[in-house]
Parts: C-alpha cells; structure tokens; sequence
C-alpha cells in the first residue's frame, strides 16, 4: 500500500515526506494509515480518511475534523515531549468522536498506542480497535509526520 506519497513510522524509521498520508508502522503487518486529506480555508484540513490495517482485517472511517478540536499532530507532540515516559494513559478524542487514541508506555520503553474507530461516534453500531507497538525513541518522528499531514495547529501554537 505504499505509494512514495507518505510518512511511514517504523521501529526503523523508515519515513519519507509528503503531506498526502500519514502512516504509523505498529509492526506485524498493523498500521493507522491517515489519507484522504480534504482542505478547506486557510489550508486547514476539515475531513480526512482513517484506514486500520492488519493481516486479517481492515477498517476505515471519515474524520471531520473541526476548528474548535485539539489536532492530533498536538497530541502526538505531547507524546513526544514526554518521550521518558508518563503515568497511566494520554488520551485524545476525534471532535465528532469517530475514532479515540490511548497510548501507554511499558518501563521498557515502548508506547502502545490504541486506536479505537466508532461508526458515526457510537459503540452500539460497530468498533475496530488496534494497538500498535512503538519505540519512544520515534515519537519525534511521528509527530513532525503528523505535524506535516494536518499542518499547522489551529490554535496557532504548533
């Protein structure tokens, strides 16, 4: 599924630069692949596509993504920040709750990142669920990649 077009997160840092999809490796063939992308004013995205990948199934989504939500690429620059570790969970919320992301990190330094997508923001209708496993040492990466796919913060400060 790769096409050159993407920044593509891996234990070994494979990454290359465009702004058209966003790839987080959570090795074992699982991967969140964001695409899709829909610009709207200002250059800022307003719907994109959210794909989970595995051996044995996949499931995608569309994504609003308002002005008055906190941008993924600022929580994946949180983790990255706190590369060192934290307690328990950091958890971040699509606006109109399509999808939801907690990511733990083990002592070992691993960050497991689980991805949770709801049809239309309700677990009653379907979920699909993945975790990836990631090394600490790429959390800078995944948040420039996620910096360069959704741009510039909204609120000005990433």
């Amino acid at each position: 599924m790769t096409s050159g077009n993407e920044d593509s997160i891996t234990g070994e840092d494979k990454m290359s630069t465009s702004q058209h999809q966003f790839v987080i490796d959570g090795g074992s063939g699982k991967k969140a692949i964001f695409d899709s992308p829909s610009l709207g004013d200002g250059g800022l995205i307003e719907r994109y596509r959210l794909t989970l990948e595995s051996p044995r199934m996949t499931a995608a989504t569309d994504v609003d993504n308002p002005t008055w939500c906190q941008q993924l690429s600022e929580y994946f620059r949180d983790l990255a920040d706190h590369w060192k570790g934290w307690d328990g969970s950091k958890r971040w919320q699509a606006g109109e709750g399509e999808f939801s992301i907690d990511s733990a990190m083990s002592k070992q330094g691993h960050v497991f990142v689980r991805i949770t997508v709801n049809v239309y923001g309700s677990p009653s209708d379907w979920i699909a669920m993945a975790e990836l496993d990631i090394e600490s040492s790429q959390l800078d990466h995944i948040a420039r990649a996620a910096s360069r796919f959704f741009g510039p913060s909204k609120s000005g400060s990433g």
